[in-house]
């Protein structure tokens, strides 16, 4: 008798936050995905079973990977929340916008941009 057993990684986009926001890593406004990662256990092609999962946050604007509390992700994935606050996520690795040489921080608030802003998005101050 032949089996043919496979265990692969995959990546699936669960939800994507409906509400446009600046965002933690950029300052730009943008939407925040949740991911998840996760293994999968296979049988014939058949996925049976998915273990050791992870969730993580990605952004629009500059595709910055955020992780994420995992009991904030579950309520998510489990439909008991619908909002991602800013508070539960923490930058994991920079995305191609966020990765610019220059840093602008606001002398008022102490907000932080990548942008080239005359004035403060967050305050209204003049950078």
């Amino acid at each position: 008798m032949f089996f043919m057993l496979s265990i692969n990684d995959k990546i699936d986009e669960i939800y994507t936050d409906e509400n446009i926001r600046v965002c933690k890593a950029c300052g730009k406004y943008g939407r925040y995905s949740l991911l998840m990662k996760y293994r999968r256990f296979s049988l014939f092609f058949i996925p049976i079973f998915k273990f050791h999962r992870e969730y993580f946050v990605k952004s629009s604007c500059c595709d910055t990977y955020f992780t994420i509390d995992e009991e904030v992700a579950y309520d998510i994935d489990s439909g008991r929340k619908t909002f991602i606050n800013d508070e539960d996520i923490d930058i994991l690795d920079y995305g191609y916008e966020a990765n610019k040489d220059y840093l602008k921080t606001c002398g008022s608030c102490g907000y932080q941009t990548y942008e080239d802003f005359q004035y403060c998005p967050k305050c209204g101050d003049r950078l």
